[in-house]
């Protein structure tokens, strides 16, 4: 099993979201506020002198789809340069028994 990370800007969470569901991604989890910054984009604090917030999505799927899901990520970053999103992926050694599985 894996676990995809996206961090991203909140701005573009529907575009994200809506990627997903074309890729038929059935299940994730968003941490709703993460301030940072990233290497080619402007601080993120949601303050007035740095606006905005950015946001983590967890995915954890097979080997496979986890390949797919960063593709999503790479083509949102082309369309998306100026907003900042980021995907890494990590092995999970063991999860709790689940009847069904986020196959993509």
């Amino acid at each position: 099993m894996k676990k995809v990370t996206i961090i991203y800007s909140a701005t573009i969470l529907e575009e994200l979201k809506d990627k997903l569901e074309e890729i038929n991604v059935k299940a994730y989890s968003i941490i709703p506020t993460v301030y940072g910054k990233g290497l080619s984009t402007q601080p993120r604090f949601d303050n007035h002198i740095w606006p905005g917030k950015n946001q983590i999505m967890f995915i954890i799927c097979d080997k496979e789809s986890s390949k797919k899901i960063l593709a999503v990520v790479n083509d949102l970053r082309e369309e998306y340069s100026n907003e900042g999103i980021v995907g890494f992926i990590e092995n999970i050694e063991d999860i709790t028994t689940h009847e069904n599985t986020n196959k993509i």
